[in-house]
């Protein structure tokens, strides 16, 4: 059973294969891409507290 730290991996590499696609699609400064980027974003940081969890300090 994959980890945490990898589901949420696999979730940051989907989520930027449609931020770049709408980027190119829509441009950079529309709404939803902008929106997009900050889900990403807020994934990211999910990811790297798991990691933190995961191998604590």
């Amino acid at each position: 059973m994959p980890c945490r730290a990898e589901e949420i991996l696999k979730e940051i590499e989907s989520l930027r294969k449609e931020l770049e696609r709408l980027a190119l699609e829509r441009g950079t400064a529309d709404q939803e891409v902008l929106d997009l980027s900050r889900k990403l974003d807020v994934v990211i940081n999910k990811f790297y507290q798991a990691l933190k969890e995961k191998f604590p300090p």
